[in-house]
C-alpha cells in the first residue's frame, strides 16, 4: 500500500494480513511472503519512477521509532537529491516530537503516484 506520509514519491509499505507488533512475531512464511511482496513492489517503483536505488527500512519497538505497533516494511526510491541523509527522515520528527507529513490527508499527488504503480502493477 502507498505510505500516507510520501516522503519520497512511490513510497510504500508492504503488511502482512495477520497482525504482528514486530518481526519477531512473524511466522516464517509471512517473512518470506513479506519479502516476496517487498521485491515485487520495488519493481514497480522501479518501472514507475526510475530511482536511483530503492530503500527497505522496518523499526521494531518505540527505541527504534516504531510508531505504528504493526509489522511492515518500508519500500522506498531513493534519489541522489534525497533529504534523508543517513537515515529515514521521520525518525528526526519523532525524536522532536513532529510529524513531518499528515498521512491521512489525501491529495492529487498520492492519488496520482497510486495510479501509476497501479499501472505498473496492472502491466497496463
Amino acid at each position: 500500500m502507498l505510505n500516507g506520509r510520501q516522503f519520497e514519491t512511490g513510497q510504500c509499505i508492504v503488511v502482512p494480513c495477520r497482525h504482528a507488533p514486530t518481526i519477531l512475531d512473524l511466522t516464517d512464511e509471512e517473512s518470506q511472503a513479506v519479502l516476496a511482496a517487498a521485491r515485487q513492489v520495488s519493481g514497480w517503483i522501479v518501472d514507475a519512477f526510475d530511482p536511483d536505488g530503492i530503500l527497505l527500512y522496518q523499526s521494531n519497538g518505540l527505541g527504534s521509532g516504531q510508531e505504528v505497533p504493526h509489522f511492515h516494511l518500508h519500500v522506498v526510491p531513493r534519489r541522489a537529491n534525497s533529504d534523508w541523509g543517513a537515515g529515514p527522515p521521520h525518525l528526526a520528527d519523532v525524536q522532536r516530537g513532529g510529524a513531518r507529513f499528515d498521512h491521512t490527508r489525501v491529495t492529487d499527488d498520492k492519488i496520482r503516484t497510486v495510479e501509476i504503480l497501479r499501472r505498473h502493477a496492472l502491466g497496463v
